[in-house]
């Protein structure tokens, strides 16, 4: 049986609960007026809506690599003399990567300069990838390769996903 507190107090509980819900409500509402109002007046606006998929390719190209497609990718990678470096976590790239590919993991880029990107000659041909048109750790290491002056440089910006989808050739492991 209910009686007069005990319905108080339920009572009391629904109104805190209600309060907490507007306030959660209230503190929303400030945060997107809040970035409405900085898009408005910021002078590099972030886009509301884009093409998130190509803006890697799109930062690779200022950055200053080529970037090509799946076929020229393919006859890159089956081309003696051409650097195939992947640019995934280690635990990808031993999961499958483009047969011939050498790991270059951001773990390792967030050390420094790798020892294996010091000793590639200048005009050395290089591919690079990650894991698809979404992601950017070919762009980190691309931008590296440029800092150390290896300008023959190409991103495949359809990356590992699309390579394996197409059915070229992939391996698994720590090695090439």
């Amino acid at each position: 049986m209910e009686t007069p507190d005990t319905s108080h107090r339920r009572g009391s509980r629904r109104a805190a609960a209600a309060a907490d819900a507007a306030g959660v409500g209230g503190l929303v509402a400030v945060a997107i007026a809040a970035a409405v109002a900085s898009q408005a007046v910021a002078p590099r606006r972030i886009p509301w809506r884009g093409d998130w998929e190509h803006d890697a390719e799109a930062r690779a190209v200022k950055a200053g690599a080529r970037v090509v497609d799946l076929p020229t990718a393919a006859a890159l990678a089956g081309s003696n003399g051409v650097l195939v470096l992947d640019a995934r976590p280690r635990a990808d790239y031993e999961a499958g990567h483009i047969a011939g590919a050498r790991s270059v993991p951001p773990e390792e880029l967030a050390g420094g300069i790798p020892q294996t990107l010091l000793t590639v000659p200048a005009e050395q041909a290089i591919l690079t990838y990650c894991a698809g048109e979404a992601c950017d750790e070919s762009l980190r290491l691309i931008r590296l390769l440029m800092e150390l002056r290896r300008t023959n440089v190409h991103v495949y910006v359809g990356g590992y996903r699309q390579w394996e989808a197409a059915r070229r050739p992939v391996r698994t492991g720590a090695e090439p």
